[in-house]
């Protein structure tokens, strides 16, 4: 787990920029449908029910116990939700793709 930050609002992520925003789930469901399409196995009813339990396992792991988690956070429960659902072609998408990010960012911050 990465660092999370104790705030009352319930239902909060923290940016990789420091700003603390409503979670959205709508967008946890987007990326892995994203990822899904781009190995050809888009299937909206199983992105609808990862999505599910990642909230289920945010609500257990942060937002009942008031932390608000990082978007590292987040993504980690996503990669291990896509594993758990056995689509592990997804879930390397989704990490290269989150890789990929990582490093652009990375260099974005040289320049």
């Amino acid at each position: 787990m990465n660092k999370s930050y104790l705030l009352t609002n319930k239902n909060a992520s923290k940016k990789r920029d420091g700003r603390v925003v409503i979670y959205n789930p709508s967008k946890i469901e987007q990326a892995i449908l994203n990822a899904m399409r781009s190995v050809g196995a888009e299937n909206a009813k199983k992105a609808t029910t990862i999505t599910g339990k990642v909230d289920e396992e945010l609500n257990r792991e942060f937002f009942s116990i008031d932390l608000v988690p990082t978007i590292e956070d987040i993504q980690d429960i996503v990669e291990r939700q896509l594993m758990l659902h056995k689509i592990p072609d997804v879930a390397k998408a989704y990490i290269l793709y989150r890789d990929l990010h990582n490093r652009m960012r990375n260099i974005n911050n040289l320049l």
